[in-house]
């Protein structure tokens, strides 16, 4: 009942919160625009949930359908926003996760300190990419990835779970690698050198 509450009185102050765009005399679809960065910051629509489509700005607000496309286009082309094929615009996260290329080898951090390392493959398959993954790696929903999830020991202490989400088309072979022997970063920018920085970065890693 409070969450209803809550949500009804918020929806209250965003449509108040437009109404007094309208009238400072800004374009529409800078009020649309300013309407949705306050529904996130006052956390209406949280990272990763969807923000109304183009249909439902227009019905609530009597903007033309081009008048919404704007707002929603440029919120996206800003990084606030990001768009799946067929299921509609999403918050972005507040901080961009790094591209794969910044993510050292955990192998060499631990052997430069002259310590031991190893690793466990706890899961290594194909799966259905989650949302998240299809925005990062610019894929359609549904899509299949490849899954990863490896412990990383120095001294055969767990110093780093780490979990990644691959593009198949830029590492096709990457499920019959062993994990154990060879870290994923390793083989990652041994395999996909030769199709360029991109394909490799088709892969993120939760560190």
């Amino acid at each position: 009942m409070y969450t209803c509450i809550y949500k009804y009185r918020q929806s209250i102050f965003l449509r108040v919160a437009y109404n007094r765009n309208m009238q400072e005399n800004i374009p529409h679809y800078q009020a649309l625009k300013r309407h949705i960065i306050e529904g996130i910051n006052s956390q209406q629509w949280l990272e990763h949930s969807q923000v109304p489509s183009e249909n439902k700005l227009c019905e609530k607000f009597g903007v033309s359908r081009m008048t919404a496309n704007r707002a929603l286009r440029e919120l996206t082309e800003e990084g606030v926003l990001y768009r799946i094929q067929g299921l509609g615009t999403f918050v972005n996260e507040n901080k961009p996760i790094k591209s794969a290329l910044q993510i050292r080898d955990i192998a060499k951090e631990v052997k430069s300190r002259g310590n031991r390392f190893h690793s466990i493959a706890l899961q290594q398959k194909e799966i259905i990419a989650p949302l998240q993954a299809c925005h990062h790696l610019s894929l359609k929903s549904e899509s299949h990835i490849f899954y990863s999830l490896v412990l990383h020991f120095e001294n055969d202490q767990p110093i780093q779970l780490e979990e990644r989400y691959i593009n198949k088309e830029s590492a096709p072979g990457y499920l019959d690698i062993d994990l154990s022997k060879v870290t994923a970063n390793h083989y990652l920018k041994k395999s996909t050198s030769s199709l360029g920085g991109s394909a490799y970065c088709g892969s993120y890693c939760c560190r």
